[in-house]
């Protein structure tokens, strides 16, 4: 889990890669500000 200090603003994220479900999980918990995601 990152810390606060670990955050990004990034809100918009498109990735068009196999992304496994626990990297997805630890992208997610350095963007709490995404609104939009695509795989």
């Amino acid at each position: 889990m990152a810390t606060s200090q670990q955050l990004s603003t990034i809100e918009y994220l498109a990735t068009y890669q196999y992304c496994a479900f626990n990297e997805l999980l630890t992208i997610l918990s350095y963007t709490p500000q995404i609104c939009h995601l695509k795989l």
